[in-house]
């Protein structure tokens, strides 16, 4: 009898679903073969031992490449030659690592990853995804995907056009090599020092809203499994949450606060009153992991069921989660290494497993007949310390299946409140109404904004017309509170209605607070140690980081006292200084 293998990877937080199929070279040989990847092919080299094997062996990784100019940029910037930073094996590692998922993700699945957190093999290391407004795909916000879909025999290649960092790089950097690096533009203050926690002139909040939250938890994420419906809008409490899933896939986990929510199911493109089922209550409890299936019924419906995941505290074993998501399918046993480990698992039924991490072999076999059903020759590592999903689904009469792991530090992450919707403290405006305001509307109903909106009234016109919704776009402002500006006034030694005159001025000053798109707090936490661009025609960027206290810091220095406002054209984070772009720093002397 021979026997199925399946592909397991560890930190698969976004799997394809998809079989691997053997296309040409390895990754490894792609990149050795690219004239325009040849940095790349020596940082590979300079990696610890244990990390270019993986390059080169059968498995399914995605490989975001930076090209020679992301690289020469790098070294340039950092102010040493490419071969010091061949020298330094621990960070060269940690920069092939971030740049790694060990998964296949082509273009358009990167796509449905849109405003999504994806591990790396950094361990727990996140990229955040993002489509801007021109449909360029962005990570961390900043780096562009240039070329896509480079097929290997394990895995693809996509080609980007800057390095990637994060905190846990820059802490192998020491501070100035960071701040270089990361961060050109940071501005620095040399004549006053900022002011750290600045009280709302609103209500007092007791604490930062952008620390790590003290809260319980429940992490959720879905698996749709209709064979007979495309792709899937997933609304929780009439917000939209798991946007264009696809049959047979698995979303990210959100994090929630533990509670009751109402569900809705909606086709990709459909409103909400649109819904293939609605108003159907699931219920999180605090610390859970829980998967949300939607499976046919024999009736033509669908069935909802919420899974409760075992998922354990780190330890050194691997752990195995099977969903039997094959209709018409008969019931199978779960061999490893031709030993059953789960029995006549039937549609519809899952079952968990703790087992060995070492190299195995896997089997699907038809209890009836005792028949495998699908087979795949290549090898099962598993990893200690990570939790795997194999979900066996139906691909136009054909079994396939679908495979994603949840290794500790992903784990931890989540336990964290990593990808937790941070909530305001307070509200600066009635809640209730704030789909039917545009931003400028938001801060008007608030006390606390005056300055803001002179300057807006006196900068180009076009900004006030940008967050009054008339280009028909998206925005995130970062909005001073007149405090702030109060304490930039007396550093430049200015006069308000100085500063309103001068409409170039003002004009810099707003657009570095203007982000193209949605960039909520749970966004700008991910990427953190990486800078944002700004709407400024020169594309530059503020620097995101966390202080020690786990708050959220802007170039270093500047605060929020409240997040995630929303507003019918976009969303509005408070912020207690004003953020200055480096030739207005200059300009001053700062």
């Amino acid at each position: 009898m021979r026997r199925l293998i399946i592909l397991i990877f560890s930190l698969l937080f976004f799997a394809t679903g998809l079989p691997v199929q053997a296309q040409g070279g390895t990754i490894a040989d792609i990149i050795d073969g690219r004239e325009d990847l040849s940095i790349m092919s020596a940082f590979l080299e300079a990696t610890r031992t244990d990390i270019a094997p993986i390059y080169d062996r059968a498995g399914t990784l995605t490989v975001f490449a930076p090209d020679n100019t992301a690289f020469n940029n790098l070294a340039s910037a950092l102010d040493v030659t490419l071969q010091e930073l061949l020298e330094s094996p621990e960070v060269v590692t940690q920069l092939m690592q971030y740049h790694t998922l060990n998964t296949v993700n082509n273009e358009s699945q990167i796509r449905r990853l849109n405003g999504q957190l994806v591990p790396t093999t950094l361990r727990g290391a996140f990229i955040s995804v993002r489509t801007n407004a021109d449909n360029q795909i962005t990570l961390n916000n900043v780096v562009e995907i240039t070329e896509t879909n480079i097929s290997a025999s394990n895995g693809v290649v996509h080609i980007v056009n800057d390095v990637m960092l994060n905190r846990i790089i820059t802490r192998t950097l020491n501070s100035s090599q960071a701040e270089q690096l990361i961060a050109p533009n940071t501005n620095r203050r040399a004549t006053a020092t900022p002011t750290q926690t600045t009280e709302p002139t609103a209500t007092p909040i007791p604490s930062s809203p952008t620390a790590t939250p003290s809260v319980t938890i429940a992490n959720l994420r879905v698996a749709h499994l209709l064979p007979d419906e495309t792709a899937l809008d997933i609304y929780i409490d009439e917000e939209e949450r798991f946007t264009q899933l696809e049959y047979a896939s698995l979303s990210g986990f959100i994090s929630l606060r533990p509670g009751t929510y109402s569900l809705a199911i909606v086709p990709t493109g459909d409103d909400l009153d649109e819904a293939i089922t609605a108003d159907v209550d699931i219920v999180l409890d605090d610390g859970d992991f829980a998967l949300l299936t939607l499976l046919p019924s024999s009736d033509d419906e669908i069935t909802q069921t919420l899974i409760p995941l075992d998922v354990p505290d780190i330890d050194d074993e691997a752990h195995l989660f099977v969903l039997h998501a094959v209709q018409a399918g008969s019931a199978v046993d779960v061999l490893i290494d031709e030993d059953v480990i789960i029995s006549a698992i039937a549609y519809g039924q899952n079952s968990s497993q703790t087992v060995d991490a070492t190299s195995i072999s896997v089997s699907l076999v038809d209890t009836e007949t005792d028949a495998v059903l699908l087979e795949v020759e290549a090898p099962l590592d598993l990893e200690p310390q990570t939790y795997y999903f194999v979900i066996v689904y139906d691909n136009d009469g054909d079994l396939e299946l679908l495979v994603d792991s949840l290794d500790a530090a992903a784990i931890t992450s989540l336990r964290q409140g990593e990808s937790l919707d941070e909530e305001s403290a307070v509200t600066i405006v009635n809640p209730d109404n704030g789909n039917d305001l545009d931003i400028v509307d938001r801060l008007l109903d608030a006390d606390d904004f005056t300055i803001l909106m002179d300057a807006l009234q006196s900068a180009d016109e076009d900004i006030l017309n940008r967050l009054r919704g008339q280009r028909d776009e998206a925005v995130t402002l970062l909005a001073p509170t007149d405090a702030a500006f109060e304490d930039l006034l007396s550093t430049l030694d200015l006069s308000v209605e100085q500063l309103l005159e001068d409409e170039d001025l003002l004009t810099d000053v707003l657009l570095y607070h203007i982000v193209e798109g949605i960039v909520t707090s749970s966004d700008l936490r991910a990427a953190a140690g990486t800078s944002i661009i700004t709407s400024l025609p020169e594309n530059e960027a503020f620097f995101v980081s966390v202080a020690d206290d786990g708050a959220l810091q802007l170039n270093g220095f500047v605060r929020f006292t409240q997040t995630d406002i929303e507003a019918k054209n976009g969303i509005i984070h408070v912020i207690d200084e004003v953020l200055l772009p480096q030739d207005i720093l200059e300009t001053f002397g700062l």
